[in-house]
């Protein structure tokens, strides 16, 4: 049997990224024959202060998927591309505290960016 874990997903940035994003956190728990066992899920919501943004699985795993969608709230306040940067999103995943992998985002302001289904075991 594959030992059980718990799995954390935390998002980081600077204030920009909360204050025109909506973000959202999403973890699948899966046990060790792959059927699903749990989800969690976190957002910023009407909360737009703050740098980051965490989700743990309600219950052990055996495995994990990883999504992230972050969505604009409005538009940037130039239309110019030029004026207009990707804002930076750090992601870290833990298992049992331990930091396991960290993926570095660039979020269009136009378009937002999304994570579906990243595995970890």
């Amino acid at each position: 049997m594959d030992k059980q874990h718990t799995f954390t997903l935390e998002a980081e940035g600077d204030e920009r990224i909360w204050r025109q994003m909506n973000v959202h956190l999403h973890l699948y728990s899966f046990d060790a024959e792959g059927n699903p066992c749990g989800v969690a899920s976190a957002d910023n919501g009407n909360d737009r202060t703050g740098t980051k943004l965490s989700v743990t699985t309600p219950v052990p795993a055996a495995e994990t998927a990883v999504c992230l969608y972050v969505v604009p709230c409005g538009l940037p306040e130039s239309d110019r591309v030029s004026d207009s940067p990707p804002l930076k999103l750090t992601l870290r995943v833990l298992r049992d505290g331990t930091m396991i992998d960290t993926l570095e985002r660039r979020v269009n302001q136009f378009g937002g960016d999304q994570l579906i289904g990243k595995r970890y075991k």
